[in-house]
């Protein structure tokens, strides 16, 4: 039996005493909305990971033994192979956090501290990683959920000039089926935000829950490398059913072929309403039926890039939630995502009086938002 299964009675019960903690926050919320469980604002459904985040002098140094940390790039591997990094990274580079993970779950975090009325749809361990994911999941509901085998992990290796490189062990997150989802559940939210999984067999449940999907309901896509690299037919059928698509301007490429110009307003041809491209220091591309802009992103003292994309989609999320221009939304979006980077895993995620500041601007260079002078 794996020695990860086994935690320490006291530590247990603090991370099921977190838990429960979660759960009131989240009943409370719902009381204050109107007491009674309402439809959701967002429902996440991804792949979770217990985020583990080293500092190393620099990714070729700790390269060896038939693993190559590369920049940017991001691997799904075998227990084995994982194991032989981690030892590496052990070794040669410090701990700076482990921390809750994976794209939808950071997303859904975000918006949940922001205040929203939050899900989510995925797969935990029954183990002590499993248990600490689902207390971090902070005011969100858990009932989408599933708690079964070894939890996800990931690997972050982050060196002393800011480059990343990941590896994934991806375990329980790739045993989800379309038979252990509630869609009656899944549905009964203004928006589910999809984003990627190594496996093909929770692909299909979410190919499944986006033939459910009908208004009010929308869906918000981020695919990912993982998903981008499998080309553009293959997620065609979740493209020409999302109203929003969040991508890089690598993905664009890898899913059309084309520059970011030309491959955005491809990827608008195929039915969503907007196209958002994250081009990290460079800001962000938007592009919709109605008007295209580029917004440069704001400077920040990076500790930590892990996340970022993800905190921004929170900050886009919630301002169309609150029925706000689209560049405000992208607006508030770069702002948050600054504001993470100077923090390691989900330390400098955004808070509730970030959204009551965002609502009271009347334009999106009014104020800076507290904590990002």
């Amino acid at each position: 039996m794996d020695p990860r299964t086994f935690s320490q009675p006291l530590t247990g019960i603090l991370i099921w005493a977190t838990a429960w903690y979660n759960m009131v926050l989240l009943l409370r919320r719902r009381w204050e909305v109107g007491g009674t469980l309402s439809m959701q604002d967002v429902i996440g459904f991804g792949a979770i990971n217990l985020d583990m985040i080293y500092l190393v002098d620099s990714l070729t140094e700790v390269s060896g033994d038939g693993i190559e940390f590369l920049p940017g790039r991001e691997f799904c591997v075998t227990s084995e192979v994982f194991s032989r990094a981690l030892q590496r990274v052990e070794q040669m580079g410090v701990l700076k956090t482990e921390s809750g993970g994976g794209s939808a779950a950071n997303t859904i975090v975000a918006l949940s501290r922001l205040g929203f009325n939050t899900g989510f749809i995925g797969k935990v361990g029954r183990d002590s990683e499993g248990r600490t994911l689902l207390a971090q999941m902070e005011g969100v509901d858990l009932r989408g959920i599933v708690s079964e085998g070894m939890s996800g992990r990931c690997l972050c290796v982050l060196d002393a000039k800011q480059d990343r490189s990941i590896f994934l062990e991806t375990n329980t997150n790739d045993t989800l089926s379309s038979e252990e989802i509630d869609f009656r559940y899944a549905t009964n939210t203004r928006y589910v935000h999809l984003t990627s999984f190594a496996g093909e067999k929770p692909f299909l449940a979410q190919m499944a829950l986006a033939d459910r999907v009908c208004p009010p309901t929308r869906i918000s896509f981020d695919p990912g490398e993982v998903y981008a690299c499998r080309g553009l037919e293959y997620l065609k059928p979740l493209l020409e059913r999302s109203f929003i698509v969040f991508v890089t301007e690598t993905e664009v490429e890898m899913l059309t072929g084309l520059n970011l110009l030309d491959g955005s307003q491809r990827l608008l041809e195929l039915g969503p309403s907007i196209i958002l491209c994250k081009k990290g220091e460079a800001g962000v591309h938007i592009v919709s039926c109605d008007e295209w802009f580029d917004l440069p992103a704001e400077r920040a003292e990076v500790l930590d890039n892990t996340g970022a994309g993800d905190v921004f989609n929170a900050g886009f999320l919630a301002g169309i939630l609150t029925n706000r221009p689209l560049k405000d939304c992208a607006c508030f979006g770069t702002r948050l995502a600054a504001r993470s980077l100077t923090g390691y895993g989900r330390s400098r995620y955004p808070e509730k009086q970030d959204l009551a500041f965002f609502q009271e601007c009347q334009n999106q260079n009014a104020r800076r938002l507290p904590g990002t002078d």
